[in-house]
């Protein structure tokens, strides 16, 4: 699971040993809290979630450009981007 900060810097998660996926406590660790699925679609071959923060906006997290440019509307705060298969 990559992370897309509103900074522009890009950070990974914990890789995944064969067969594990990543759990709940992982994706709000990556988003900051509560998580809501923002978009989901095809990218680079695969289909991936975008994943931030539900409370963003009531929060006044910053804007995320490079989340908002792929799911094609505004994203604040950290963006998770996580592949169908690392997730149950």
């Amino acid at each position: 699971m990559k992370v897309l900060h509103a900074n522009g810097e890009v950070t990974s998660m914990r890789k995944l040993e064969d067969g594990e996926q990543y759990l709940l406590k992982d994706l709000q660790e990556a988003v900051d809290g509560y998580v809501e699925i923002a978009w989901t679609g095809e990218l680079d071959g695969e289909l991936v979630h975008l994943l931030v923060n539900e409370e963003g906006q009531l929060w006044g997290l910053p804007f995320n450009e490079d989340g908002s440019r792929i799911a094609g509307r505004m994203l604040v705060g950290p963006v998770a981007v996580i592949r169908q298969r690392d997730i149950n």
